[in-house]
């Protein structure tokens, strides 16, 4: 297998930090709306980056998150979550 030369530039290597997803779609892509929160703000969220994905795009990245969970899980423990009311602002956010 050929190997692929990732390039990654300053800005985009520091990364984004993002507490909250809103998830949404049609027929043709998913759009994940990643955003942050605050204890001091919790009834606003700023969107901090947007990803359109094809759906083909969305379930293969969905395979391999669930891959990396299940390594993450292996190495350090089970990932707990609270109950799903306290998750979110409403159904389309995850938090």
């Amino acid at each position: 297998m050929k190997e692929i030369k990732v390039e990654v530039s300053p800005e985009v290597k520091m990364g984004t930090y993002s507490n909250t997803v809103r998830i949404s779609h049609t027929p043709f892509e998913f759009v994940m709306d990643f955003g942050r929160t605050t204890p001091d703000e919790q009834d606003l969220i700023r969107i901090v980056s947007r990803i359109v994905m094809s759906p083909q795009h969305t379930k293969a990245f969905l395979q391999a998150l669930e891959e990396n969970l299940h390594r993450y899980e292996a190495q350090f423990g089970p990932i707990n979550l609270p109950a799903r009311s306290a998750l979110g602002k409403g159904p389309e956010f995850i938090q």
